[in-house]
């Protein structure tokens, strides 16, 4: 018997329970929302850094597909382009909360922004 095994007999099932939910969860190739702002001018604070977008975080919620990701987001955003208009996974900045969103693999980041209500 490998050490693997013992520890896996000896292990509570809740330890069981994790180690199937991270092997079904790897195993289905997971995506999420990266949550980004827009800034129209350049970031007011550091105009010194390059680009209009900073990134905010991850929404709290996993999806199997980018498709599944996309139709989330525009069930929640009727009045925006669906997310994959032009074919890159992006969404079109919100002018009224200047945030956009972008679907991206799951690879285990912390995913504390709260889903769409």
């Amino acid at each position: 018997m490998s050490v693997q095994s013992f520890l896996l007999i000896k292990g509570t099932k809740e330890d069981l329970r994790n180690i199937i939910k991270i092997f079904l969860l790897f195993s289905i190739m997971p995506y999420i929302l990266e949550v980004q702002k827009f800034f129209v001018d350049g970031h007011n604070i550091h105009p010194e850094w390059n680009g209009k977008k900073e990134h905010i975080g991850y929404m709290n919620k996993i999806f199997r597909t980018k498709q599944e990701a996309s139709d989330y987001y525009h069930e929640h955003n009727k009045d925006m382009r669906v997310i994959n208009s032009e074919n890159h996974w992006c969404s079109d900045w919100d002018p009224n909360t200047s945030l956009l969103y972008v679907v991206r693999e799951y690879t285990g980041e912390y995913l504390k922004i709260s889903p769409f209500s």
